[in-house]
């Protein structure tokens, strides 16, 4: 019976990796994708780390190692063409050797795993600091969640991010629990990683000061604190050395084919085109004499920080576009995107944590470490999607599962396994396109389309699902597509947009359009590519569809098609004989 358990155990903790590799291998190229394998297989192979600054390396390495095993063709050193950034990408994946689709499914292989090891950190913190019987629920509860199911899919630093956070959490409580430098000495070391995973993870050094703090004050109200406050602090200081030292490190590794020059050069281009004021150019200029590496860092944070502060083109919420961003995003997509039961869950957890104090801070110290990360979110002008918020979802599971383990200990199990369910039935509603599920909140998938966009419905997955539909219908196709992939290689036989002039005709056929540019689509391409004629034209294409379209077929959840008829003439207009 005990083996049966077991085997049941592992094969629902296999269930979400199982279902994003699934639909991983049905999507096309998402926005991002062509950038992060690119970039990860020129580290792992050439040690060029010239593109892609804005992610640090590590979540990118599992593309670069899988695509090893097909071997395509390398660009070089791709800092001499950072000019042409733009088509570097599209000349490795479909100029290639290797076909384009087997770069992206090799590329996505691994990327499941980071679920299955999210599972497992959660899983293990629960048993640890709740109960055993609420670990597998707490963990399946992450695993089977539609947004984690979308985004483990994919090539990109959300699900790794995730991870990195509850490890680094797990290992900095570990210490906590045991008082041993040595403990403190491995958390720096998993703090380190998770800062060359994502460069939000720099957020967790707040988060373990605010752990440390709650611990230590309930650890003063009952028997003799472990660790005292001293050795707490002396823990904390070796842990964030160790950190420092192996950020430095592990960018080295990824830099090691560069020249100096060619090093500089890089980190100028990516700051000067963010807008970096010369003081900062400056700044990171002297840094790279010292350290390389450490500039390196540097630059990628500080291009990050100038996109939140500034944002990047455009934001989509509620039927209205911003440049600057909303305060109430994040929470608003949180609740859209989120299956009600979790939503419930997290706010249940939260407000028990202050109840079970007494007996363990590690609810309190989760939540408030995560009220932490989102407050930093919530002035952000770069609203792209709820998969921002995704690193601090694992701790509020963990955080309720062990408040309810202390207030609710005879129902908890219940509760937990309700939740699971429930999530599960919203994955399953929605696969294989659970990128654009929507709880019930947001009035399901339809009327979600009207709230939020971008990576939140629309990343471009759906070419492939819009090919395969074309071809059986045997008309020609007008394609307007957001994303990753490339019309005229994916689909040489439709009409691509993107290049079409400003006053081009917009005839009688079938019309495709992305559902974000549907949403922004001008003003995404005004601000975000500087394109004013594609931003005239598409102005024009969605003004025909209102005028003169018919919604005929939708591919995936993100590219509805219409058909448009004649254009209409104005009032008292003769035809020409």
């Amino acid at each position: 019976m005990a083996r049966a358990g077991r085997i049941l155990s592992v094969f629902l903790l296999l269930l979400g990796p199982a279902l994003a590799l699934h639909h991983g291998r049905s999507d096309s190229a998402t926005a991002d994708e062509p950038h992060h394998l690119l970039a990860g297989y020129q580290m792992v192979r050439l040690g060029d780390y010239a593109l892609n600054l804005e992610h640090p390396p590590l979540a990118k390495d599992p593309a670069g190692l899988a695509l090893l095993v097909s071997s395509p063709r390398p660009i070089g050193e791709s800092w001499k063409r950072l000019p042409y950034l733009g088509n570097l990408f599209e000349a490795f994946l479909y100029g290639n050797r290797v076909p384009s689709s087997r770069i992206l499914l090799d590329a996505r292989l691994p990327y499941p795993l980071f679920l299955l090891a999210l599972e497992l950190v959660v899983y293990l913190l629960v048993r640890r600091f709740a109960r055993g019987d609420l670990a597998l629920p707490a963990a399946l509860v992450v695993g089977l969640e539609p947004n984690f199911v979308a985004h483990a899919a994919y090539v990109h630093s959300d699900v790794p991010a995730a991870f990195a956070f509850a490890a680094s959490v797990a290992a900095w409580l570990a210490f906590l629990r045991s008082g041993r430098l040595a403990t403190a000495a491995a958390a720096g070391a998993v703090l380190g990683l998770a800062l060359a995973t994502k460069f939000s993870a720099v957020l967790l050094v707040p988060m373990l000061a605010v752990t440390t703090l709650v611990w230590l004050l309930r650890e003063a109200r009952g028997p003799a604190a472990s660790p005292t406050p001293g050795r707490a602090a002396a823990g904390f200081a070796l842990a964030l050395g160790i950190a420092a030292a192996a950020v430095p490190a592990l960018y080295a590794v990824h830099m090691r084919g560069m020249k100096p020059e060619s090093r500089e050069e890089v980190v100028r281009h990516h700051l000067a085109v963010r807008g970096a004021p010369p003081g900062l150019l400056d700044r990171i200029d002297r840094l790279a004499r010292v350290s390389p590496p450490l500039a390196h860092y540097a630059a990628g944070l500080a291009g990050i920080s100038l996109q939140s502060e500034r944002g990047q083109g455009v934001n989509f919420l509620e039927g209205k576009l911003s440049r600057s961003g909303w305060w109430s995003y994040f929470p608003k997509a949180f609740l859209y995107k989120t299956p009600l039961a979790l939503v419930l869950l997290v706010v249940a957890g939260a407000v028990l944590s202050a109840g079970a104090f007494r007996s363990s801070a590690v609810p309190v110290a989760l939540v408030l470490g995560s009220v932490l990360f989102v407050l930093a979110a919530l002035p952000s002008a770069y609203n792209i999607g709820v998969r921002h918020l995704l690193p601090v979802v694992p701790l509020l599971v963990v955080a309720a599962a062990a408040a309810f383990a202390i207030r609710l200990p005879r129902a908890a199990p219940l509760l937990l396994w309700t939740v699971v369910i429930f999530v599960f039935g919203a994955t399953l509603r929605s696969h294989p396109q659970e990128l654009g599920a929507f709880s019930s909140v947001a009035g399901g998938a339809a009327a979600g389309r009207d709230l939020l966009s971008d990576s939140n419905v629309d990343w471009g997955q759906d070419l492939w699902r819009l090919r395969e539909w074309a071809r059986s219908r045997g008309e020609r196709l007008s394609v307007a597509y957001f994303g990753g992939a490339t019309v005229r290689y994916e689909m040489p036989e439709a009409r691509d947009l993107r290049a079409e002039a400003a006053d081009a005709p917009i005839p009688e056929g079938l019309f495709a359009v992305s559902e974000f540019l549907l949403r922004a689509g001008p003003t995404l391409y005004l601000l975000s590519a500087g394109d004013p004629e594609a931003a005239v034209y598409t102005a024009r294409l969605l003004a025909a569809v209102r005028d003169r379209g018919t919604l005929v077929h939708r591919a995936g959840v993100s590219l509805p098609v219409f058909r448009l008829g004649p254009e209409r003439r104005p009032l008292g207009a003769v035809r020409e004989p």
